[in-house]
């Protein structure tokens, strides 16, 4: 949906890469979906946020480092060092498989219990980006099924 690079910066003080996103008002692979721009609002808060709701020794998740909101960028901390789950997925065993679930599971329960007050339900309430979602990405699901 967004344009996505891998920035890289000569110092000895901070990390040599970023992450750099910009949310255009079309999806980035596909120019014919509009999208809300202000979604980046959204991914913004979230992040700002995901250090109180979750537990950090169980996933990672990028900081927030830069947030321009006339350009509608936002600057993250590149996590590469990291290893993926696309890339450890398919050399783990079944009981090492059976953790990562958990702790993702652990993750994203930890998110709806400390994100469920109020303030955050309005904050995140971004139903023009779900409606794209609904509109482009799931609407034919039935076809595909052969329904």
């Amino acid at each position: 949906m967004n344009w996505v690079v891998r920035a890289h910066r000569a110092s000895d003080t901070s990390p040599t890469s970023v992450i750099v996103k910009r949310f255009g008002a079309h999806a980035a692979s596909a120019p014919e979906i509009a999208l809300d721009p202000d979604r980046f609002l959204f991914e913004a808060r979230a992040l700002k946020a995901a250090p109180a709701l979750l537990d950090r020794s169980q996933v990672s998740v990028p900081k927030l480092l830069a947030e321009l909101e006339h350009e509608r960028l936002l600057v993250l901390e590149d996590l590469r060092e990291g290893i993926s789950l696309e890339s450890w997925l398919p050399e783990t065993t079944v009981s090492g498989a059976h953790t990562i679930g958990q702790r993702i599971g652990h993750a994203i329960g930890s998110l709806h219990r400390n994100g469920s007050d109020a303030h955050l339900r309005k904050d995140f309430d971004n139903r023009k980006t779900q409606q794209a979602r609904l509109d482009n990405q799931y609407a034919h699901v039935g076809e595909w099924l052969g329904r």
